[in-house]
C-alpha cells in the first residue's frame, strides 16, 4: 500500500464508499436536529460549505461532504451525551472540514511492488559478496549511508568503506597492493576511479566494479534495469539522480570497451525511447566508423540537473561518437536545456572534431555569454590546446568577460595559450 498526496478525490470516494452517506444522514436527522436545535444552524452551515466545495469538485457523492456529515453526526452524539457544548461541537466539525480539505490522502491503485528508496543501498550490497571486501566510494551518499548502516544495524562489519574522493591517488595505489596481498577484493562505484584508472581492468560485478588487476577476463555485463525503479516512479530529485548516475556509469564503462549497443541499453529510458535510440544507434553504426570510445562528458563532477537529463546527454554523446550527428546534437541540446551544462561543451568538441566551424562558433557564443558556464569554456580551451589549436583557444578566451570566481584557472590557461602561441 502506498500513500501519497493528490488533488483528485475520486480514489478517496472509492475507498470510503457512497453507502456510508446514509448512516451519516440518519445520525444527523434523528439525533441532532429533533432533539437539540441549539447551534444547529451553524452545524448545517458547515455541512453546506462541505457540499459546495464538493460540488465544485464535480463529484456526485463527494468525499468532503461525506466526511463532514459523518463528523456532524459524531459531534451531535457527543453533544447529546452532554460532554460538550453545541458550539464546541460545531467548531470541532469545522476543524475536521479544514483538515479534510487541506490534506487529502488517497490509496494507490495496485500494490507497490518495489521500494526504490530503500533498495538502492541494498542493491550496492549485492556486489559485496566476499568477506573483507573493500569499497572505494566516489558518491558521498554511499559513504554516509553504508557507514550509518554499519553503525546502527551492524551491517557487514568486515567491509571497509573508503571515501576515494578525499584520498591521494598514491595512497590508494599503495593500499591496493596491500589489499591484493591480503586476498581482499577491491570494488568501486566508478569504473575508472574518476578518471585515474584505464578502462580495461575493472569487471562489471553487478552494481559495483571489481578491480581484478587483469584485463584478460571477458566482461559480463549486468542488467540493472530490473532492479531500478521504472521511469514512472516519482522519486526525490537526489534519489533519482543517484539511480541515474548508477546507469550512466555503466554506459560509460561499456563505451570504453567498445560495446555501444550494450551501453545504450544500460541507460534508464522507457521502452518506447529505447526503440528510437536503438534505431538511431544502428543507423549511426552502419553509416560511419566509430570516432572514439570515450565519453566527452566524463570523468568530472556529476550534473545536478533532474533526471533523465544526464542520461539524455550520455545518449547524445554516444550517438555523436558513432557518427549520428543530427540525432546526437539534438539530444545534447535538449540535455543542455534541462540543465546539463557540460552538454554544450561536449557538443562544441564534437562540432570542432567534425569540422563544423559555423555550428561550433554559434555554440561557443552561447557558452561565452553565460558566466556560470565558465568552467565549460575553460574545458573547451584546454581541449583546443591539447589538439594543437592555440589560436582558436586565444580567440575564445578573448571573447569571454571577466569571472572573478574562476580567475586562477583562467590565468593559468591564458599563460598556457601564450606559451603555445610564442615562437620557439
Amino acid at each position: 500500500m502506498q500513500l501519497r498526496l493528490a488533488p483528485e478525490l475520486a480514489e478517496l470516494r472509492r475507498v470510503v464508499g457512497a453507502t456510508s452517506l446514509y448512516p451519516a444522514l440518519a445520525l444527523l436527522v434523528l439525533l441532532v436536529l429533533p432533539l437539540r436545535w441549539r447551534a444547529g444552524g451553524l452545524l448545517l452551515g458547515v455541512a453546506g460549505l462541505g457540499l459546495v466545495l464538493a460540488d465544485r469538485s464535480g463529484l456526485l457523492a463527494p468525499a468532503p461532504a461525506l466526511l463532514v456529515l459523518v463528523s456532524v453526526a459524531a459531534c451531535g452524539w457527543i453533544w447529546l451525551a452532554g460532554s460538550a457544548g453545541g458550539r464546541w461541537a460545531a467548531w470541532a466539525t469545522t476543524l475536521v472540514l479544514l483538515a479534510v480539505t487541506a490534506t487529502r490522502v488517497v490509496f494507490a491503485a495496485g500494490p507497490a511492488s518495489r521500494r526504490p528508496e530503500a533498495s538502492l543501498l541494498a542493491l550496492h550490497q549485492r556486489g559485496l559478496v566476499a568477506p573483507g571486501d573493500v569499497l572505494l566510494a566516489h558518491d558521498p551518499w554511499l559513504v554516509l549511508a553504508f557507514a550509518a548502516a554499519q553503525r546502527d544495524e551492524g551491517l557487514r562489519p568486515d567491509v571497509e568503506v573508503i571515501d576515494a574522493t578525499s584520498r591521494d591517488p598514491a595512497w590508494l595505489a599503495e593500499r591496493r597492493i596491500g589489499w591484493s596481498r591480503e586476498g581482499r577484493r577491491v570494488l568501486s562505484d566508478s569504473f575508472s576511479l574518476a578518471g585515474r584508472l584505464r578502462a580495461g581492468s575493472p569487471l562489471d560485478s553487478g552494481p559495483l566494479f571489481w578491480f581484478t588487476g587483469s584485463s584478460a577476463l571477458e566482461p559480463l555485463f549486468t542488467d540493472l534495469r530490473r532492479f531500478s525503479p521504472t521511469p514512472g516512479w516519482r522519486l526525490r530529485p537526489d534519489e533519482a539522480a543517484r539511480w541515474e548516475r548508477l546507469h550512466v556509469e555503466r554506459a560509460r564503462h561499456r563505451r570504453a570497451l567498445g560495446r555501444h549497443e550494450e551501453a545504450m541499453l544500460a541507460l534508464p529510458f522507457a521502452d518506447e525511447d529505447f526503440a528510437v535510440l536503438t534505431r538511431q544507434l544502428q543507423l549511426a553504426e552502419l553509416s560511419r566508423l566509430p570516432a572514439t570510445e570515450g565519453s566527452e562528458l566524463g570523468p568530472g563532477a556529476w550534473s545536478q540537473a533532474l533526471a533523465p537529463a544526464s542520461a539524455m546527454a550520455e545518449a547524445g554523446d554516444l550517438l555523436l561518437a558513432l557518427g549520428g550527428g543530427a540525432d546526437g546534437a539534438a539530444r545534447l541540446a535538449e540535455a543542455a536545456d534541462r540543465g546539463v551544462a557540460e552538454a554544450l561543451a561536449a557538443l562544441v568538441r564534437w562540432q570542432l572534431r567534425a569540422g563544423e566551424e559555423e555550428a561550433a562558433s554559434a555554440t561557443l557564443r552561447v557558452l561565452a555569454a553565460a558566466p556560470v558556464l565558465r568552467p565549460q569554456v575553460l574545458g573547451v580551451c584546454r581541449w583546443l590546446l591539447l589538439h594543437g589549436r592555440p589560436q582558436e583557444a586565444a580567440t575564445l578566451l578573448g571573447a569571454v568577460g571577466p569571472a572573478a570566481q574562476f580567475a586562477p584557472e583562467e590565468l593559468a590557461l591564458r599563460l598556457a595559450t601564450l606559451r603555445e602561441l610564442a615562437p620557439p
